[in-house]
């Protein structure tokens, strides 16, 4: 299994620099790629780590301090409902967005009662990905089926 790789040049994950700071978590390597690099074109977005497990992306969560975490829901291990349960459980100030392949809004209320910042189609096109990154970093819920 690959580990969660480092992105960005940024030492500080503090740093007053206004771009957003993404960790991304899937594990299929070329879905995860693809959005790193549609992600890297967005001017608000930094991706800070990539990531192919759950465990990897905590740890990632830990060290980077993003602002979003952009976390598949089902992954072999630790899947994105257990990165959501660690980062509130330690009180981390990520807020995190799922990715689902197929999802009921039950399922949506459900995360986002756990405290998720929303929720997002895997089918959705990176503009409406980035659109909900930049809209949970500023504390709004999204749910996006699309």
């Amino acid at each position: 299994m690959r580990r969660c790789r480092p992105l960005s040049s940024a030492a500080d994950p503090m740093s007053s620099d206004s771009s957003i700071r993404v960790v991304i978590a899937d594990d299929h390597d070329a879905y995860r790629d693809g959005m790193v690099r549609a992600l890297g074109l967005h001017p608000a977005i930094d991706v800070v780590a990539a990531c192919s497990s759950g465990s990897e992306a905590i740890s990632a969560v830990r060290e980077k301090v993003p602002d979003v975490a952009l976390v598949d829901c089902r992954m072999p291990g630790t899947d994105g409902y257990a990165v959501l349960e660690a980062v509130v459980a330690e009180r981390l100030p990520t807020r995190v967005l799922l990715l689902t392949g197929a999802s009921t809004p039950e399922q949506a209320d459900r995360a986002i009662g756990a405290g998720a910042g929303g929720m997002v189609s895997k089918m959705a096109d990176r503009s409406a990905i980035a659109d909900a990154i930049l809209a949970v970093a500023r504390g709004r819920v999204v749910t996006d089926f699309s």
